[in-house]
């Protein structure tokens, strides 16, 4: 896009005085610097805009650019929603620092999403200085992405004194992934900024392919659980970061997290091993007040132990209606889903089962030992369960459809048994799902188990018949039926 075209679209902008709400989406399209010079002047004519969308990544944008509109949107005095895509752009330090002080200035903005992936931040240095004064924002609601930079341990104590002038926030959203950020020592601040925010109800924390060592996830841990108000935790560390110590200081400080009642935690690919991993779910699982929690365990060589350890515990969380637990590619066998479904049964109040157990060596049997303790779950509406490449065979099919005939109360059922050899016999195996009673969303998953046409059609024609059920979906080869 030449400067000639991104003058006319400010000069149009411009001549809009009233504007209230305004899209501008011009990603990969080498507007550069005199470009956005040009948009952002543009916005100083719209005294009444409220709501703006800005989508500028890829664009070889340099950090003086984004200075120049940074001081600009801080004359939108009426801004109260922002969104704003600088990805993929060639934005340092100076660049960063100058957009998110200019940000806390807009005094009117309550709900901010900003994308700052793939550019080449690291300490934001100066950012510190520059908050000397007694700055604070009205935003509630805010999504920050700085996903694929240099934030280094310098950056992120930085970036948290940012997030102390955030005293009204109620949600936020703080992505750090691959950053090879490396949080290791104690002192860094974190436990007095986030105590501080005490309107805050919703945290999530990305920070995938990093390096989180036991100082610095207790200090984030500790500083995360001690927001007063905060009722729905999430933290994501997937990838290797987690050993024994790093584990027990999680389970420890969830633990005393008594206002929490919706948590999401993922440690895919942690290196704890059973007994550890048994210490950590006892603790998570002592806090009887979560509702719903979201556990991410693929990848974490877990066996039969570890796995019905922490279903047991999930049985002491009384007012558990919502789960979610993947545990693909563990070492997972017939014993451990009867020791998981055992777990399961506890839980009396559950409503809503997702269980992700994909490649895992359960076999026929382990089916038989699920689903059986799955029709103990008397108040289960909708269950997932995800068992590709588990060898279940036709008799596991068999096992599937008869067993979930005790859960009397369930509405919406999808199953995904790709891989898993069950051919027609086991099509015809599954046929006693179409019995069921009280169904009305039923979906199937049965790619790649050398299922005919003929047995296809068949179970399509059955599903039909079901008085109840309204929507039918049946995935095969590479046919779709609804």
């Amino acid at each position: 896009m030449t400067e000639n075209v991104t003058s006319a679209i400010a000069q149009l902008i411009s001549s809009c005085a009233n504007l209230i709400d305004l899209k501008i989406f011009m990603s990969y399209n080498q507007i550069r610097s005199q470009g956005l010079i040009n948009i952002s002047q543009s916005l100083e004519n719209c005294t009444k805009l409220e709501i703006l969308n800005l989508s500028i990544s890829e664009n070889n944008i340099p950090s003086n650019s984004l200075q120049y509109l940074a001081s600009r949107l801080v004359k939108c005095l009426n801004l109260k929603d922002l969104t704003l895509d600088i990805a993929f752009n060639n934005i340092n330090d100076d660049g960063g620092v100058c957009l998110l002080y200019n940000l806390i200035k807009c005094k009117q903005l309550v709900n901010l999403k900003l994308n700052l992936n793939k550019n080449e931040l690291s300490d934001l240095k100066h950012l510190e200085s520059q908050l000397k004064d007694e700055i604070q924002t009205n935003l509630c609601n805010a999504s920050i992405q700085i996903d694929f930079n240099q934030i280094n341990e310098t950056g992120f104590q930085n970036l948290f004194k940012v997030l102390e002038r955030f005293k009204n926030i109620q949600r936020l959203s703080l992505s750090l992934n691959n950053n090879n950020l490396v949080l290791k020592r104690n002192g860094l601040g974190l436990v007095s900024v986030l105590s501080s925010l005490n309107k805050l109800r919703k945290l999530s924390i990305c920070l995938l392919q990093n390096q989180i060592c036991q100082d610095g996830l207790s200090e984030l841990i500790q500083g995360s659980t001690s927001c007063i108000s905060l009722k729905d935790f999430q933290l994501y560390l997937s990838q290797d970061n987690l050993g024994q110590q790093e584990a027990k200081s999680l389970g420890v400080y969830l633990y005393n997290s008594r206002n929490i009642e919706n948590l999401v935690l993922s440690l895919s690919q942690s290196k704890f091993d059973d007994s550890e991993f048994q210490e950590f779910g006892n603790n998570i699982c002592q806090n009887d007040n979560i509702k719903k929690i979201k556990l991410l365990l693929e990848q974490c060589n877990r066996g039969n132990q570890g796995i019905g350890a922490l279903t047991n515990g999930l049985g002491h969380l009384t007012n558990l209606t919502h789960l979610d637990l993947n545990i693909n590619e563990n070492c997972i066998t017939s014993e451990g889903t009867y020791n998981l479904g055992f777990g399961l049964a506890c839980c009396k109040n559950l409503q809503f089962l997702v269980l992700w157990l994909s490649a895992n060596q359960i076999g026929s049997d382990g089916i038989l030992n699920l689903t059986q303790q799955l029709g103990k779950c008397s108040n289960l509406t909708a269950l997932q369960l995800s068992l590709v490449k588990c060898d279940i065979g036709p008799f596991g099919s068999y096992n599937l459809g008869a067993n979930l005939l005790n859960c009397k109360n369930l509405i919406k059922l999808d199953l995904v048994l790709g891989s898993n050899n069950i051919k027609d016999e086991g099509a015809n195996n599954l046929f006693n799902l179409f019995r069921h009673q009280t169904l009305i969303l039923l979906s199937l998953n049965l790619q790649d188990n050398h299922i005919t046409p003929q047995a296809q059609n068949k179970m399509q024609r059955q599903a039909y018949k079901m008085k109840k059920l309204a929507c039918f979906q049946a995935y095969f080869q590479f046919c779709y039926f609804i």
